[in-house]
């Protein structure tokens, strides 16, 4: 009888540790994914000047919740009253498309360009997980406090670090499985337009943003989104005010296109829709989407989920895929 005991206590605790690692053991196969893919920004207004700078970092994370790539870019903005007065408005590149013409060494003095400084700070994080990355040290003006950064990324980081905790939290970020290390690529485009009102006028300073993890040219998840800041010029012609509340995508049911324009989703599900049906494309596949005169999708597979014209989403998707 002792004997039967101890067998069915033994074989009880053997099934409670197998059960207790079943619970705690991480797994590569969950239906969470192998990798999720998500992103942040920073927007930074100048006080009393029309300037907004737009810093978005990409990260890829691994089902640890530890980062395997990252990139970052920044689009920079600057509106005088003369430029508002006339109408100006155009697209503007961004500093990694700027590169060496940048000229952070050419008339800085700087050691490094910033996109070489920006690559580095990505490099730097890569192995942190989202407790790391909030523990990024800044000095008083912002630059690196860690000499092993400092290194090689001499300037304010600030932003760097805000974006990249913004990426790390990002609850809308998408799970995906790949067999092999997927390619993370960023774009933005960075355009204004400008609103004249009894000799006020109001400048929209807009990016659009997507990061798409990519195998063979050919798309494993993407997440798109939209930053605007608006500034605005007084009669007088000095700077009036600037806003910015977070991308359309952070703002979630409050940007309100269910409850305050009818529609059947809100900004970002339609986004995240738009993102899942290019799955599997190439770029080329991607432009070749066909939309009808106001911009939306004939698709009916794509209008099912996203109701919303889908041009811009096709320009970003199509630039982040092709830039790499």
């Amino acid at each position: 009888m002792k004997r039967a005991l101890a067998l069915a206590l033994a074989l009880l605790a053997s099934a409670a540790l197998i059960f207790g690692a079943a619970l705690i053991r991480p797994s590569e196969n969950t239906a969470e994914g192998k990798y999720r893919l998500s992103m942040g920004t920073a927007v930074t207004l100048a006080a009393d000047e029309a300037k907004s700078s737009v810093t978005t970092v990409a990260v890829i994370t691994d089902w640890n919740g530890v980062i395997v790539d990252c990139v970052i870019d920044c689009g920079d903005f600057a509106m005088s009253f003369d430029d508002a007065k006339a109408g100006k408005s155009g697209i503007y590149e961004t500093k990694n498309e700027r590169g060496d013409a940048y000229g952070m060494v050419a008339y800085g003095g700087a050691t490094a360009e910033w996109y070489e400084q920006a690559e580095f700070f990505a490099n730097y994080v890569k192995g942190m997980d989202a407790k790391k990355a909030t523990l990024l040290d800044l000095s008083d003006g912002g630059k690196a406090g860690d000499a092993d950064l400092s290194a090689g990324c001499t300037i304010a980081i600030g932003d760097f670090k805000k974006a990249l905790v913004n990426a790390m939290g990002d609850t809308l970020a998408v799970s995906f499985d790949s067999e092999e290390t997927p390619v993370l690529s960023l774009a933005m485009i960075n355009h204004d337009a400008v609103t004249e009102a009894e000799g006020a006028y109001s400048v929209t300073m807009t990016t659009d943003l997507c990061a798409v993890a990519s195998l063979d040219k050919k798309v494993l998840a993407a997440v798109t989104d939209v930053a605007e800041a608006k500034l605005s010029f007084g009669e007088d012609g000095t700077f009036a005010s600037g806003s910015y509340s977070g991308t359309k995508r952070e703002k979630l049911d409050s940007y309100g296109m269910v409850a305050y324009a009818g529609a059947t989703h809100e900004w970002y599900e339609q986004a995240d829709n738009f993102c899942k049906f290019i799955k599997g494309m190439t770029a080329e596949e991607i432009a070749a989407i066909k939309t009808d005169d106001t911009g939306k999708a004939t698709d009916a597979d794509l209008t099912a989920g996203c109701t919303i014209a889908v041009g811009d989403f096709i320009k970003i998707a199509e630039k982040a895929l092709g830039a790499k």
